[in-house]
């Protein structure tokens, strides 16, 4: 069974593809350009960051 730590790694990285994929649709006209989503997008990519992030420091804290 994965750690808690892992499962903050795996999440972080899963909200970051997808904040990344939801940017490009709206490049490419699959999905209306629109201020609110791109803040949203902006919140998950850097949330996913943060929580990913943590994640790792806390493998590396264990480890230790």
């Amino acid at each position: 069974m994965l750690n808690n730590e892992y499962i903050e790694v795996l999440v972080g990285g899963l909200m970051m593809v997808i904040a990344v994929a939801v940017a490009f649709f709206m490049v490419i006209g699959f999905l209306e350009k629109d201020l609110l989503i791109s803040f949203v997008t902006y919140a998950a990519s850097l949330a996913g960051f943060a929580i990913g992030l943590h994640g790792i420091f806390m493998i590396h804290r264990t480890k230790e």
